[in-house]
């Protein structure tokens, strides 16, 4: 909580990441996990919205993720740092998706989706660089 108190408040993607931390609470993930994921998330989309000059998460798509796993944008990150994203990215969408559709009347399902990163129509191994 002090992570988001402190770093992610203020931010275009704060509800965004005040919804996951709620679920991934509620999932019952480690303290540590739940840090790692939304300290990978939160230190990338940073880069992203200065890279590709976003100014609101309606800007966000999945079109930014894949020029950054393909090193288009943020090129001095290592393609471990891209598959680390891309790997807590997924998990976050994961666990979102299937809280939400768990938890919630289609109504309200409706209502939280505006909170939900989109969805990726790739993953790690539709990559060069990706490694078993």
């Amino acid at each position: 909580m002090k992570y988001f108190v402190k770093n992610i408040i203020g931010t275009p993607w704060q509800n965004h990441l005040a919804l996951s931390l709620i679920c991934v609470t509620d999932r019952k993930l480690s303290p540590q996990s739940i840090y790692n994921l939304m300290s990978t998330i939160n230190a990338r989309m940073k880069k992203f919205f200065v890279e590709v000059e976003l100014s609101t998460m309606d800007d966000f798509n999945y079109s930014v993720v894949e020029k950054y796993m393909t090193s288009e944008i943020v090129k001095e990150h290592s393609e471990h740092q891209r598959q680390s994203f891309l790997t807590a990215y997924t998990t976050f969408f994961f666990n979102m998706s299937k809280w939400i559709s768990t938890q919630f009347t289609n109504v309200l399902q409706d209502a939280l989706s505006k909170y939900l990163f989109p969805q990726l129509p790739f993953d790690n191994r539709d990559f060069k660089n990706y490694r078993h």
